[in-house]
């Protein structure tokens, strides 16, 4: 019996680490957390950083990443608290949420100085330039760039040096100068080599944006070339931060090739690359951003290019370029190489007067650039970046100088017309204010109105409802019993109220399939689908709460009535009534609108 339990007891032993293994990257997240409230000290920093790297990429990573920075805080734990700060700075980032990055951007930059956290302090400069970038303020990047540059200089610091370089070639890329992106990217590529470890994720980007440039260049050849070099740095990327999820980077280099091949006339070799692209691509990186899937619109839009198929290539590029319209953070040269295309699948299908619209739309957003004039700026702004720095701060130090004279003159004259304005503003304001409280009003009651007939057309529905279930019609009495306790449970019941509510709950509560659900919300609600007729039943419900609820939260609301975030609830809202859910609420109490 001994002898049998001890087997027992090693074979379980032997068997655990091998089930810890096989736990899914959500039972590891799951497991942390639950274990979280009852660690302290070290061991609570070391799981906070655990649950930032599983979470690498997912909506939850913000949440761990604050929690990590406070905790940091409270035990005085400088490297973690700038881990944090740093990490912050890079999914704000990702996010596009620029006044998020510039705040937590600055105070890496404050927290990094004062502890001599240098790779963190250079890298919330990158995010903080990279931004600037994508928001279209090129000038402003460069002068970041080159305080960047002075700092690494004096702080004797070479590995931020080609990010640095890396990021001026970046700009002058978005400018659409790219053979002087080509040299600076080129530059930078030099200087990486001398640290190719401490430096591949910079030489990563460097060969995305060669590759960006050889497209638009039309050098196929040089693509392919640009796309290999991205596949060995990813490969040592993967080698050297092995914690960092690389699957992304493994995306950009088959879609390079997709878009070579297609441009050689190699359809099938294109094909197979966009093929392997998809099946590196997860669908929540569309949590973070859609520029993944339309970089597979991109694909397939070149593809059809090179098959021939011009009716599919116009509908992958014009997807391409809503992507890019409504984003926004894309540089001009790129906006207008889709509407390059866009033109050229027109002038392929023989729509020659959609062709020449599209032409026309490019010029004219050409001739608005004013191109020469960026091209003086920026020389200019070469020139400073050469001076030598002593010379370029005394440079500064005259110009703070006059400036701050001309301002004060500027101050003691216009004095009084600032007083005057300020009178205008204010009367303005109230004017305003009492316009919006009036419309308010006025929609309020119209809202009231509306929800006092549909309460009689419901009371209707009930009572006709039940005349026809009373009936002897066969073909009818499924549908109007359906119908009826259908309303029946919505009001008296309200499943709404649980964000979780699908199409087969419903239909299970209710004793029916999901397609006699379905066809009986379609039939009597002026053809709704499930969502939106669930959606009506949590904004009426939440319409309510806001007039006879002031003690709770319009984020509390939201959830009481059923919805899953406050974001969506606020987007219906305003959709459906026309105002905002604090302004229903606020006009709601007003004595002039009872």
């Amino acid at each position: 019996m001994k002898r049998t339990l001890l087997s027992l007891l090693l074979l379980a032993l032997l068997t655990t680490p091998a089930a810890a293994q096989q736990k899914s990257k959500a039972e590891q997240i799951d497991s942390i957390a639950a274990e979280l409230p009852q660690l302290r000290d070290t061991a609570k920093i070391n799981a906070l950083r655990d649950l930032v790297e599983l979470t690498l990429g997912l909506p939850t990573e913000i949440l761990y990443l604050k929690m990590l920075r406070e905790e940091a805080r409270q035990q005085g734990n400088v490297e973690a608290e700038g881990f944090a700060l740093a990490n912050l700075t890079g999914v704000y980032y990702s996010q596009y949420d620029t006044d998020s990055v510039f705040i937590f951007g600055e105070e890496t930059i404050r927290f990094a100085r004062e502890h001599n956290l240098h790779h963190r302090l250079f890298f919330a400069h990158q995010q903080i330039i990279r931004r600037l970038q994508k928001d279209g303020q090129m000038l402003t990047a460069l002068r970041k760039a080159e305080e960047a540059y002075a700092e690494a200089k004096e702080l004797q610091q070479s590995r931020p040096l080609a990010t640095i370089l890396f990021l001026i070639g970046t700009n002058y890329y978005n400018l659409g100068q790219y053979e002087e992106a080509v040299r600076y990217f080129t530059e930078s590529a030099e200087v990486a080599d001398q640290d190719r470890e401490g430096n591949a994720a910079t030489n990563l980007l460097t060969y995305k944006n060669l590759a960006f440039m050889a497209r638009y260049l039309h050098n196929p050849q040089e693509m392919l070339r640009y796309a290999d070099s991205l596949r060995v740095q990813a490969d040592l990327l993967a080698v050297v931060r092995p914690h960092v999820n690389i699957q992304r980077e493994y995306f950009h280099p088959e879609f390079f090739r997709a878009i070579a091949y297609a441009e050689l006339g190699q359809p099938a070799n294109a094909l197979r690359a966009i093929r392997r692209a998809e099946a590196l691509y997860d669908p929540q990186w569309s949590e973070i951003t859609p520029y993944f899937s339309a970089q597979i619109d991109d694909m397939y839009g070149a593809y059809y290019f090179a098959t021939g198929n011009y009716n599919m290539a116009l509908e992958h590029s014009n997807r391409l370029q809503e992507y890019y319209t409504k984003t926004g953070h894309f540089p001009s040269g790129t906006t207008m190489f889709v509407k390059h295309n866009i033109a050229r699948a027109y002038s392929a299908k023989g729509d020659h007067k959609a062709a020449a619209e599209t032409y026309r739309q490019i010029i004219h957003h050409t001739d608005l650039l004013n191109q020469e004039q960026f091209s003086a700026q920026i020389n200019e702004f070469r020139t400073i970046y050469e001076l030598d720095q002593v010379e370029r701060k005394a440079e500064l130090e005259t110009e703070l100088r006059i400036a701050a004279i001309r301002q004060h003159r500027i101050i003691v004259a216009g004095l009084g017309l600032v007083c005057m304005a300020m009178l205008l503003i204010i009367a303005l304001i109230v004017w305003n204010r009492r316009k919006i409280a009036q419309k308010n009003c006025a929609l309020y009651k119209r809202i009231m109105e509306e929800e006092r007939i549909h309460q009689q057309l419901t009371e209707q529905i009930q009572h006709l409802s039940a005349q026809y279930s009373a009936t002897d019609h066969a073909d009818g009495t499924c549908k109007a019993s359906l119908h009826q306790a259908l309303t029946t449970l919505m009001i008296t019941e309200q499943p709404f109220t649980d964000p979780d509510l699908t199409r087969k709950v419903l239909a299970k509560r209710l004793n029916t399939n999901e397609t006699y659900l379905i066809n009986t919300i379609r039939d009597n609600y002026n053809g709704q689908n499930f969502s939106d007729y669930i959606n009506t039943f949590r904004l009426k419900h939440a319409q309510k709460l806001l007039i006879n609820n002031t003690e709770l939260s319009l984020k509390e609301i939201a959830w009481d009535a059923g919805f899953s975030t406050y974001k969506y609830f606020y987007q219906l809202f305003c959709d459906k009534f026309g105002m905002s859910p604090s302004n229903f609420r606020k006009t709601s109490q007003s004595v002039t609108c009872e």
